[in-house]
Formats: structure tokens, C-alpha cells, sequence
């Protein structure tokens, strides 16, 4: 499946604010997608882009489909047993 450059360049933007999300002090080392969400709903650069939940969750999963979570969010992970449900986490980058 291919990528345009917009989806690359927005997975690139959820990418980078993650990694925010994890500089927090009371963030916990492993969090869900719902987590992140909440956290970007907050940022005018992608409220736009993902006005709901389910939106947000749709982009994951088409950029899981065309195998580019783990390319640009690397420190994530997916679990895909359920096709309905798909459930990410995301985890602070190791110090190493």
C-alpha cells in the first residue's frame, strides 16, 4: 500500500509528539492510543486532522496496513488479534 506524502508527513507529526508526550515527568512508561489522543486533540496542528478518536484510530490503522507504524513509531507496538479492535501502545524511548 502506498503512502502519500501528507499521511507520511502527519504519521512523522504523531511521531514527534509522542515523544513529548513521553518528556512529561508524571507520564508513565507505556501508554494507549486513547492516551494520545487526548494528548494531541490538545495541538491546533492536528485537532483538525483527527477531530474524534475513531478518526485517529483509522489513520493508525491504515498506516499499520501499509507497514509504516513501526518505520516511523518505533517504539510502539500492536495487537491485531481482534480485526475489529485493534489496540496500540506506545512506549518512552530507552535513554540507550
Amino acid at each position: 500500500m502506498n503512502v502519500s506524502n501528507e499521511d507520511f508527513n502527519l504519521l512523522k507529526k504523531i511521531s514527534h509528539e509522542i515523544d513529548e508526550y513521553f518528556k512529561a515527568p508524571n507520564s508513565n512508561a507505556e501508554t494507549r492510543s486513547t492516551d494520545i489522543y487526548d494528548y494531541l486533540k490538545k495541538k491546533e496542528s492536528l485537532k483538525e486532522h483527527f477531530p474524534t478518536g475513531k478518526e485517529f484510530n483509522q489513520f493508525l490503522r491504515k498506516m499499520q496496513k501499509a507497514d509504516m507504524i513501526k518505520a516511523v513509531i518505533p517504539n510502539s507496538n500492536v495487537d491485531t488479534s481482534n480485526p475489529n479492535f485493534y489496540q496500540w501502545r506506545f512506549y518512552r524511548k530507552s535513554k540507550y
